[in-house]
């Protein structure tokens, strides 16, 4: 035996390798919603989910204020719709996939977007906050949103929300 067969170390990460294969095969594989691929959160989609009426980070100290106490704040289901309808990989009403020129056609026709994101959510269970589809969502939000703060150097100071203690995530307070 070589000392690469021996390490405890490698040892150790086989084991856990093979003990989580979902877990790896995800990691490879990225981000997902309802068993679709999620595209990147790039500067286009931020750009057009401005446009189209995304308020986080934005959402000043009531909206703080409501996250601590509800684990919403006023306006979080239009920003998941938009975030989640952005990243999906889907067909649009017309037909088209979600791709870089309805990206850039949602900047300079965000309302005309954002009927089109409304009209997806519905088919997509985004409707209720209460729903399944909604928390998966806006679980995947918050995680995205925390880790942009982080990369930014500005560390996260999530409230304790219901929500967090419940799902593990949190939106950091900016």
């Amino acid at each position: 035996m070589n000392d690469f067969e021996t390490d405890p170390d490698l040892e150790s990460a086989a084991n856990v390798a093979a003990a989580k294969p979902d877990a790896f095969a995800t990691a490879i594989q990225g981000e997902s919603f309802a068993g679709q691929p999620l595209k990147p959160w790039n500067p286009s989609r931020k750009i057009a989910s401005q446009a189209m009426g995304m308020l986080y980070p934005f959402i000043g100290d009531d909206g703080f204020e409501s996250l601590e106490r509800t684990g919403l704040y006023p306006g979080a289901q239009r920003d998941v719709i938009i975030f989640m309808w952005l990243r999906v990989q889907h067909n649009d009403s017309r037909g088209s996939d979600i791709s870089e020129s309805t990206v850039m056609r949602a900047q300079r026709k965000p309302r005309e977007a954002w009927a089109l994101a409304e009209e997806w959510a519905a088919s997509a269970g985004l409707v209720e906050t209460s729903s399944r589809e909604f928390e998966e969502a806006y679980q995947i939000f918050t995680q995205k949103m925390s880790g942009i703060e982080t990369l930014q150097g500005r560390p996260p100071q999530a409230p304790a929300t219901p929500a967090a203690e419940q799902t593990g995530t949190s939106l950091p307070k900016v």
